[in-house]
């Protein structure tokens, strides 16, 4: 036994096994699960708590959750004096993947750990709505389409709230009461006859293009809920012509750089809507290039989220689940400032190639934690800006090609500094180990040192003036 644990304290020592752990606590006041386990809601309005220790003092540290369909979200802090971290994290939006979940969290030193837990939906949302059409265009919104809401409390109340693809709410015929059949069902209209209580009093239904969710509400004592969606189209989409979309009070964009685009504009704009058409980004399929944006929050205390929508498959459309991206969020910002928000871009391999749309939205959110982030690009939201710009999709340069450019990197394989040579700046060069770990970063600089690293294969980032290129270098 004396032996055994020797050797477990001579591993610790040499840092063959990992003396730094988290624990995660999925529990929400007055919403128990099974263990281990959130409900879908609570997850983006409470969040788990994140309790780590054995990590680099006063250290700053990333924690990525990895969801069932592969997707990624980051959220830094700070290790205390002692290595220790206690963090809420928490999802995107209200509506997460379902499932099994694991939680990468590394520190600048590069020690890490990782946990599991398990987002599931709340047993009280079983409301079902048949739509019957799903889908209809602008024009036929007049007709709209009916639904059948199913397993409601038989004889039950029932209010209906409509949310519009800006994320407004109201609520559905709020001017007569709603109740379910003696089988638990409702049949309703959807269409531009509906009325909805507004602030202006009952309004009839405006037609937006986007997704519409009506939410259900059982109010028999029961606490059931569910929720519908309804696709809206365009009558005849087109790239030339895209959805209108503003803001009630003007929260302006200042600063947007993503490939070849480069605009500063007024902050203190007072139109919600800025046309950029004549600014093009130039793409290739397959390359990543990094956004960065700055706007102004109008207030010290106040949070924007960005949201950039690309319309890749040049159907009319900005909203298709593959074209929005959430780039981030500044806060208290005067837009002119240091304060911005980045994010890489990857244009998909199967993107169409020529002219299409770079739609970008900035909005107020009501917190840095359960934040709001838009998934429509069409309609009226509160507070915020957004501007337009045009981009063009270009074949990737087949193998054997050059551009005049394109970043080399060299020597390769590399002992000790590996230098990146570009006729432009290079803003920064990231290193990756092969199981995506970052292991080393610079700023403005075209040279990194890695004499530091084991010998290897890693994978090489660079922002060459807002363009990402990844290459991959040996490691002598």
């Amino acid at each position: 036994m004396k032996l055994k644990n020797a050797f477990f304290a001579s591993l610790l020592l040499s840092g063959m096994l990992s003396a730094q752990t988290i624990s995660i606590n999925t529990e929400v006041p007055g919403y128990p699960t099974a263990a281990n386990s959130i409900y879908e809601y609570w997850y983006w309005a409470y969040g788990i708590q994140v309790t780590g220790s054995g990590f680099a003092a006063n250290s700053a540290i990333k924690f990525t959750s990895v969801d069932p369909q592969g997707g990624l979200r980051s959220l830094s802090s700070t290790t205390d004096a002692s290595g220790n971290v206690t963090f809420q994290f928490n999802g995107w939006t209200n509506t997460s993947p379902l499932g099994y979940y694991t939680l990468n969290v590394e520190d600048a030193s590069g020690k890490t750990a990782s946990g599991n837990y398990t987002v599931i939906k709340d047993p009280k949302h079983v409301i079902t709505g048949e739509v019957a059409p799903a889908e209809f265009k602008m024009g036929d919104f007049v007709s709209g389409t009916k639904i059948k809401v199913k397993n409601l409390v038989p004889y039950g109340q029932v209010k209906i709230n409509v949310g519009d693809p800006a994320s407004n709410g109201w609520e559905l015929n709020k001017d007569e009461e709603m109740y379910a059949d003696e089988n638990g069902e409702l049949s309703i209209d959807f269409n531009s006859n509906s009325r909805l209580f507004a602030p202006a009093g009952m309004v009839p239904l405006q037609p937006v293009e986007g997704n519409w969710i009506l939410s259900y509400n059982d109010w028999s004592g029961e606490g059931l809920k569910g929720s519908t969606k309804i696709r809206v189209l365009p009558n005849n989409p087109s790239t030339s012509s895209y959805c209108s979309v503003s803001a009630t009070v003007s929260e302006p964009i200042t600063s947007v750089t993503f490939a070849d685009i480069s605009n500063v504009s007024d902050p203190n704009a007072s139109s919600s809507y800025e046309n950029f058409l004549s600014k093009v980004g130039n793409l290739e399929r397959g390359k990543e290039y990094k956004i960065t944006v700055k706007g102004n929050t109008a207030g010290s205390w106040k949070v924007s989220t960005f949201t950039a929508f690309i319309d890749w498959n040049q159907n009319g459309t900005l909203d298709n689940a593959n074209e929005i991206y959430r780039i981030g969020f500044v806060k208290g910002s005067t837009g002119m400032d240091d304060v911005s928000a980045e994010l890489t871009i990857k244009v998909p391999e199967d993107a169409v190639v020529g002219n299409t749309r770079l739609r970008l939205l900035k909005v107020n959110s009501p917190s840095t934690f359960a934040m709001f982030w838009p998934t429509g690009a069409c309609g009226n939201y509160n507070n915020g800006q957004v501007e337009d710009y045009a981009l063009k999709v270009t074949e990737a340069l087949a193998t054997g090609e050059t551009s005049f450019n394109k970043v080399q990197l060299y020597p390769n394989p590399v002992k000790d500094v590996l230098t990146v040579s570009s006729n432009k700046k290079v803003n920064s060069i990231s290193v990756y180990n092969t199981a995506g770990q970052l292991v080393k970063t610079v700023q403005n600089a075209n040279t990194v040192n890695m004499n530091n690293l084991s010998a290897g294969v890693y994978v090489v980032k660079t922002d060459v003036e807002g363009k990402t290129e990844t290459s991959k270098v040996i490691k002598k």
